[in-house]
């Protein structure tokens, strides 16, 4: 049993659990007792071998306790190193989606945009210029292109059977969005606006209105329409702006306006008109235009 104890077994591992110490303490007991009855300098030795192993067993047992608690922190720290880089990825990504969703929005804004202004064929009626003495008396730009508009829409609404052909009514301040650009000053509707004023067929239509010694006279002009001017006593704006309204009719939509004259009993009118805005009209409604005619005259009874 000494022997063994001294050198003859094999090597133990290092790390000991707590168990293998208390076997250890009680082996060295057994050793001593033994070797005390045999020779008392062999027991202190090895004795004290043995109290040596078990320090170093203790040594041992302490620093893996102190490794364990060292690794218990670094596998926290990096818990948590890692949870806050996930985090900060979902942020990202988060991100990323935001400014790509906000690209498609300003990119499919620009197409609808750029298909609005490509495709526009309307009568855009602008502010009419009118002379201070009659803005005191509620008489402004606005007012006037209103009625002229609101006259327009009347003709329209009088010609429904011939909706696909013709062009929508706006005033120019109207449907704008006030979304300003940053760093440029310009709103949305600006930029519409600009846009169909380059890229579009839009009709503008402005004009002014004065006063005479016979009263008011009201002149209207546009994009390919002469301007026109139309006289009467000082209460008779809205006479003058049915006159308008119908001068920028016919120029504008000329197969509305033969089919308008047609459908009020001016068969007579209509045919004039239409043979004479035949040459000026575009291709595309010059058959419209013949259509009016011969309706006009099949229903005036010349044939």
């Amino acid at each position: 049993m000494v022997d063994g104890a001294l050198g003859g077994e094999e090597e133990k591992p290092e790390v000991e659990a707590p168990g293998a110490l208390a076997g250890a303490e009680a082996f060295a007991a057994a050793v001593v007792a033994i070797a005390s009855r045999q020779d008392p300098e062999v027991a202190r030795d090895t004795s004290a071998f043995l109290k040596e192993q078990t320090r170093l067993l203790q040594t041992q047992r302490r620093h893996l306790d102190d490794e364990h608690a060292r690794r218990i922190s670094e596998l926290s720290r990096q818990s948590k190193l890692l949870r806050g880089q996930r985090i900060g990825q979902g942020f990202r990504i988060a991100f990323q989606v935001a400014v790509v969703l906000l690209a498609l929005v300003i990119i499919t804004g620009i197409g609808v945009m750029l298909h609005d202004a490509f495709t526009s064929r309307s009568v855009v009626i602008e502010s009419f210029d009118v002379p201070s003495s009659l803005v005191v008396r509620g008489i402004t730009g606005k007012v006037v292109a209103s009625g002229l508009i609101d006259e327009l829409t009347r003709l329209q609404a009088a010609t429904l059977g011939l909706r696909d052909r013709r062009r929508s009514l706006r005033n120019a301040w109207s449907s704008e969005v006030q979304l300003a650009v940053p760093e440029v000053g310009i709103s949305i509707g600006e930029i519409s606006r600009l846009l169909k004023a380059r890229l579009g067929h839009d009709l503008h239509i402005s004009g002014d209105v004065v006063e005479v010694p016979s009263g008011l006279a009201l002149t209207v002009r546009g994009d390919g329409v002469a301007a026109k001017t139309f006289r009467g006593a000082a209460g008779t704006l809205n006479s003058l702006t049915m006159q308008a309204a119908g001068y920028v009719y016919a120029q504008s939509q000329p197969a509305q306006w033969a089919h308008y004259l047609a459908s009020t009993g001016r068969f007579d009118e209509g045919i004039i008109f239409a043979r004479e805005a035949f040459s000026r009209t575009e291709p595309a409604e010059r058959g419209a235009l013949l259509v009016e005619i011969g309706l006009a005259l099949g229903q005036s009874g010349r044939h």
